[in-house]
């Protein structure tokens, strides 16, 4: 059904590709076991107990200033920044790495079979950041290459930043940001393998990516300019001062090859492989209009979340 989507779209079938589209996504939908109440829970806590004061109390952890952390939503343009970073000459893409949460869970004993619960984050707030940062970096050493700064290109590691300021506090953050509705539509319309349990239903979807930006907003407030947002709309528009933005925050010289990140010939094992191979283009902004009357269950569970859709 997702390859009939994706196939009416490439048509310009509207009406068919979301048709397809959302019996995919209802087909999909019945096999996982996403529990909402849970996933709020886990978001509740972090508020709760996540705080400026609760990292003050820790001494920081390993000072290796080679890690990139390029998150944030899935489908919201990470692929695209991390190659226009991994383009320089002094960085490694290393790729989707599932380390810094390996060790989060090895570290704390965790051993709920669910990626991401309250549980875990209870643990992690007990964990020594000098242990869990060397793990990080012990357990990455194969995959970052030879360059002295390597790309960790995860979106979920969003959940942990507060915990990598702490056992990584020289790494550089960067976020996407990307229109509600487009991030949503994207990922609705996307099969992933194992993770965003959440996208298989218009309303899960919206209120999921609700709770995401009201933590990313608390994560702004209480940990003022430890990580950069860069936008997805902006920086697919105009390239160029994005990106030497971009390598500023990195604190690394700027190269030209950073324009030229779709004629890098490495692998990408993301479901946005086809589109880094090809320049910046504004094409999926604004995308999900093509189905607006199809997708107002989303708009408006987003909009009952205070979130604008314009």
């Amino acid at each position: 059904l997702y390859a009939i989507g994706k196939e009416h779209e490439d048509l310009q079938q509207w009406d068919q590709a979301f048709e397809a589209f959302s019996q995919g996504a209802a087909a999909r939908r019945t096999t996982v076991d996403y529990d909402e109440d849970a996933e709020i829970a886990m978001f509740d806590y972090l508020d709760k107990h996540y705080t400026p004061q609760w990292l003050d109390s820790l001494s920081d952890g390993n000072p290796d200033p080679s890690p990139i952390f390029v998150l944030g939503q899935p489908r919201t343009g990470t692929t695209l920044v991390e190659r226009i970073i991994s383009s320089h000459s002094q960085v490694h893409s290393s790729g989707e790495l599932q380390q810094f949460g390996l060790a989060v869970r090895r570290l704390g004993n965790y051993r709920n079979p669910k990626r991401f619960s309250e549980e875990l984050f209870v643990l992690a707030q007990q964990l020594d950041p000098q242990k869990l940062g060397n793990l990080y970096m012990q357990t990455t050493r194969k995959m970052r290459g030879d360059t002295p700064r390597f790309v960790d290109k995860l979106p979920q590691n969003y959940f942990f930043i507060p915990l990598i300021l702490k056992a990584l506090p020289n790494a550089k953050i960067v976020h996407l940001v990307r229109d509600p509705m487009d991030a949503c539509f994207s990922s609705f319309k996307q099969l992933f393998a194992d993770a965003y349990l959440h996208s298989y239903d218009q309303g899960e979807m919206a209120r999921h990516h609700a709770r995401y930006r009201r933590l990313m907003d608390i994560w702004r407030e209480r940990f003022p300019g430890r990580f950069c947002d860069i936008s997805y709309e902006d920086t697919a528009r105009d390239l160029e001062p994005n990106a030497r933005s971009l390598i500023d925050y990195l604190e690394l010289p700027w190269e030209d090859a950073c324009l030229d990140f779709h004629q890098q010939d490495g692998a990408v094992s993301t479901a946005s492989a086809v589109q880094v191979r090809e320049p910046a283009h504004t094409r999926s902004i604004g995308r999900w209009r093509r189905y607006e009357q199809q997708l107002q269950p989303m708009a408006q569970a987003l909009e009952s979340a205070g979130i604008s859709v314009k």
